[in-house]
């Protein structure tokens, strides 16, 4: 099933399959999702699978997360800018990110 924003608004997503489901299919809606969702690896996971930008909505030791940094980073480059501040000069995730789009250099941060 695709699921949209409005499916949360709604209450269609109710258990914890529904919400996988939802974030593999529209990883932005993790904006919509419960804090502690947020801050659930598994989950946010699966959102920047589908979504590297839905890591702007995870939680923050998440967004310091390299694991999940990479992959939303590898799904798409300009997630970098919501990397946490400890992962900004970490050298593999800026050069993953530069190997996808040459830009997320204005985000990593300066020595």
């Amino acid at each position: 099933q695709a699921w949209a924003e409005a499916d949360v608004d709604h209450g269609l997503i109710q258990n914890r399959s529904d919400w996988a489901d939802a974030l593999s299919s529209n990883g932005l809606i993790l904006s919509r999702a419960p804090a502690q969702l947020q801050a659930e690896k598994e989950m946010v996971m699966l959102a920047v699978k589908e979504n590297g930008e839905a890591v702007r909505y995870a939680s923050r030791e998440l967004r310091n997360d390299r694991e999940v940094v990479m992959a939303a980073v590898e799904q798409n480059a300009s997630a970098w800018q919501y990397a946490g501040w400890e992962l900004r000069n970490d050298r593999d995730l800026i050069l993953a990110g530069v190997a996808r789009n040459g830009r997320i250099l204005q985000h990593a941060a300066r020595r």
